[in-house]
């Protein structure tokens, strides 16, 4: 069992930020089986990294989405974002300080709570907003 599953009933609307989503949760998945396996250092690297890195460039993306679609609520979606950034910038102090499995593990916690709270509540808000606007919105609905 995953640390933190994907679920149809996560889906927001717009296909790129599902995949985004879902692509998250691996990488979330990906770091925590490293600390729990022991993996060596760098590998753990490697994946914090690429975890810590996916979400700065997803968050972009989203955000600019944001902007474009005038969405009303932007300004309090960057705000969390923001949040999130400095949350992330804790851990990665702390891991490169040299406590690479204790802020890995961190880590993963923070995005897996955060990750799926924000999706349920904020973007999903965004999803209603292009549902309704009929910006983008997936063709293919969530599954029962």
């Amino acid at each position: 069992m995953a640390f933190v599953d994907w679920y149809p009933g996560y889906t927001v609307n717009n296909e790129q930020m599902d995949r985004d989503h879902q692509a998250l949760f691996r990488a979330i998945n990906d770091l925590r089986e490293g600390t729990l396996e022991g993996r060596p250092e760098e590998s753990l690297q490697k994946s914090f990294h690429f975890l810590r890195n996916y979400v700065i460039i997803h968050l972009e993306v989203e955000e600019k989405m944001l902007l474009e679609i005038g969405y009303p609520e932007f300004p309090e979606h960057k705000a969390a974002h923001e949040q999130l950034l400095h949350q992330m910038r804790i851990h990665e102090k702390l891991f490169n300080e040299g406590k690479k499995r204790e802020a890995a593990d961190l880590l993963s916690f923070l995005l897996k709570t955060w990750l799926v709270s924000h999706i349920l509540s904020m973007d999903r808000a965004y999803g209603k907003f292009l549902a309704t606007h009929r910006i983008g919105v997936s063709e293919t609905k969530p599954s029962r």
